[in-house]
């Protein structure tokens, strides 16, 4: 009894340390950035932080694999999704350090991942939310690809056009949600720069052009990502 009560205290703490996030981004960044802080610290809180978010998104997409027939058991499935995603935070946050080390701005890596952490990755939840009708198309996608005898010409030309066949309704949300998805990311970029501008004492235009070069990098990288990432949900869906 002990033990599940020390867990749901400790599952407590850290959903509530995310709200408090989602709450005051700000403050979050400078604590786990702080100096008073070693970078095991940083990192193991933000992480943490960011832990939480993704186990949150995770809980949200959950009807869509049941819909598509993945459950929780499907390991093959969650365990590549889980290194993905840890993959394009820990780019992100070093695309980010070495383009602000470009720009003159003394970024340490510790503290900027644990700023990149907290201010885009706290948010998962949102865009997991925005996202569903996008998701929904993709799947619907790829199970038409899988279950259509295309060959691969023709099935990297449905993929890419996400002409597999859908209602008029889902179209209509994909169309509304996708901007909304958008402004909220550019929302967290302009929260991660303005947080990094504080902790460095940079200049606002210097930290502007080195995130801007941070993503034109991530992008590519994050294509390659999405493609493996597709493969194995094809794998996967029934």
């Amino acid at each position: 009894m002990d033990s599940l009560l020390k867990a749901i205290q400790s599952t407590a703490d850290v959903f509530s340390a995310w709200l408090v996030c989602i709450a005051h981004p700000y403050a979050t960044c400078e604590k786990f950035s702080g100096d008073n802080l070693d970078d095991n610290q940083k990192i193991k809180g933000a992480l943490q932080i960011w832990g939480t978010a993704f186990a949150v998104a995770v809980v949200l997409q959950l009807p869509i694999y049941k819909l598509f027939g993945i459950g929780l058991q499907d390991v093959h499935f969650h365990l590549p999704a889980i290194l993905f995603v840890l993959v394009t935070l820990f780019l992100g946050a070093y695309f980010a350090h070495m383009a602000l080390r470009l720009h003159k701005i003394a970024s340490r890596f510790p503290d900027t991942l644990a700023i990149y952490a907290i201010s885009v990755g706290a948010f998962a939840p949102f865009f997991t939310v925005l996202s569903y009708p996008s998701t929904l198309k993709n799947f619907y996608t790829v199970q038409a690809i899988k279950h259509g005898g295309l060959d691969a010409a023709h099935a990297l030309a449905v993929l890419v056009k996400k002409s597999a066949p859908t209602d008029s309704l889902l179209d209509f949300a994909v169309a509304v949600s996708s901007p909304l998805g958008g402004v909220i990311g550019l929302l967290c970029l302009a929260l991660f720069a303005n947080a990094i501008c504080m902790h460095y004492r940079a200049e606002k235009h210097a930290v502007i052009s080195a995130v801007g070069l941070a993503v034109a990098i991530l992008l590519p990288a994050t294509a390659v990502i999405s493609l493996i990432a597709t493969g194995i949900l094809y794998v996967a869906i029934s």
